[in-house]
């Protein structure tokens, strides 16, 4: 049985993904700190309830034409959307946005989040094997 299957997986998986591509755009964020007229960028917020509901069932692409390849859905860059951050409260005189007090604790906030999605997937894997009876 393939774990990825199991919707709580699969909702970790997900989220690690998200956390993944989330410290991506901040470290951009970082790096374009004296970019002038840079806007710093953020991921759009992970919808857990639609994530629910996407694990639940299972997506099918649609071809159109014949010599097209039935993929299993794209990469987690495309499924997470971008958008430039517009609630800025310092903007320099070159017309740059980024924060970098603020995007550290972005990058703190982000990496707890992401110590705490690989625990709980330690966690739960470890209840399975338990249950199963394949304790460490």
């Amino acid at each position: 049985m393939d774990i990825s299957n199991i919707p709580l997986f699969s909702m970790l998986n997900r989220s690690v993904d998200w956390l993944a591509l989330n410290h991506q755009v901040l470290a951009e964020n970082v790096a374009n700190a004296d970019t002038p007229r840079y806007r710093s960028r953020e991921l759009e917020p992970l919808d857990f309830e639609r994530l629910l509901r996407v694990s639940a069932q299972q997506v099918r692409i649609r071809v159109t034409n014949r010599a097209h390849l039935q993929g299993l859905g794209g990469a987690a860059g495309d499924q997470f959307k971008a958008r430039t951050n517009d609630d800025v409260y310092d903007v320099s005189l070159t017309g740059n946005a980024v924060s970098l007090e603020q995007q550290a604790v972005l990058i703190a906030k982000n990496a707890m989040d992401y110590q705490l999605a690989t625990t709980l997937y330690g966690k739960s894997l470890g209840m399975i094997r338990t249950a199963v009876g394949q304790r460490r």
